[in-house]
């Protein structure tokens, strides 16, 4: 039976997949192209199977969806996308990742339609560097499509530093009944390691300010990009915004989201991180005074009303 849930519509190639030994995922034949008219995305695509159900033609498995923003990250790739599906091979539930490429000029895409051969991966490519904001709108926008409300899809950094196991704690407390459940640097048990002083500081002082401005129940880390979201909660944003997730295009668009979701009344909850920034490879793509920036403009948005001037 295959799925007809996945992102693609038609399949890639013909003939039967091969299953990789590693993981014992099913992967599709080598994934068409695609390109969206008028949008500017390319999308490269695999067909996905679905577990076999005897003596049933109703898939009744929850679908995990993991969608990676990512700008200049072949080399982590190669290690991240193999570490997801180990993990969820061993989960009960039916899953494929998301590669959002936000106008890379290093081999991100090319190394991404490599490890199609081998896993349930699909391809979606920007024309030019659009920025986080952007990359997070595609990954959210084009990870719930075919999804049910019930789905999940689960954001998180490509860099190789979130941790992939933390994904089996984070599915159940959405089935639980929570809407966005956030990987937290800041629950007991959260720690980072690696990091900078001074943006280990910068992201303390963000949270303070946003949890004494701008306060969520169940919430203490606005800004981490590792979440899993209840399909149905951005199914629902989607119409009620017209397709606008976010206004920030940098960092700030994580607390951006956070906060106009839990406006809207999504229940969030979250589980401890332990983030290894030592395991990134290549410099740190945040530039830190347009973050304050763009951070203390979309707190006072929030906090008052309308954009700062």
């Amino acid at each position: 039976m295959r799925d007809t849930r996945a992102l693609q519509t038609e399949p890639a190639g013909a003939g039967e997949p091969a299953t990789d030994q590693r993981s014992g995922v099913k992967a599709g034949s080598r994934g068409g192209v695609l390109t969206s008219g008028g949008n500017g995305l390319v999308e490269f695509q695999t067909q996905v199977d679905a577990v076999q159900f005897r003596g049933s033609s109703v898939r009744t498995a929850t679908r995990v969806r993991v969608a990676l923003p990512a700008f200049n990250e072949a080399e982590a790739l190669g290690r991240l996308i193999p570490r997801i599906a180990e993990t969820l091979a061993e989960s009960p539930w039916d899953f494929d990742i998301l590669v959002v490429d936000d106008g890379s000029s290093d081999d991100t895409v090319e190394v991404a339609r490599l490890l199609q051969t081998q896993y349930p991966v699909n391809i979606v490519c920007h024309a030019g560097n659009q920025g986080l904001g952007a990359a997070i709108t595609t990954c959210l926008t084009r990870g719930v499509e075919g999804l049910n409300a019930d789905d999940i899809v689960v954001a998180m950094d490509a860099d190789n530093t979130h941790p992939p196991q933390l994904i089996t704690r984070m599915v159940p407390m959405i089935r639980e009944g929570h809407d966005v459940v956030i990987a937290s640097r800041y629950q007991p048990g959260g720690r980072v390691v690696g990091l900078a002083w001074h943006r280990e500081m910068l992201s303390w002082g963000a949270r303070l300010m946003m949890q004494t401005l701008l306060p969520i129940r169940g919430c203490r880390d606005y800004t981490c990009g590792y979440r899993a979201y209840r399909a149905g909660v951005i199914q629902e944003a989607l119409r009620k915004h017209h397709g606008q997730l976010v206004q920030e295009q940098g960092f700030a668009c994580m607390a951006d989201l956070i906060l106009m979701l839990a406006r809207d009344g999504a229940i969030i909850g979250e589980v401890p991180l332990l983030l290894r920034y030592d395991f990134k490879r290549g410099a740190s793509k945040m530039r830190v005074m347009r973050t304050v920036r763009q951070t203390l403009r979309m707190v006072w948005r929030h906090r008052f009303g309308r954009a700062a001037d």
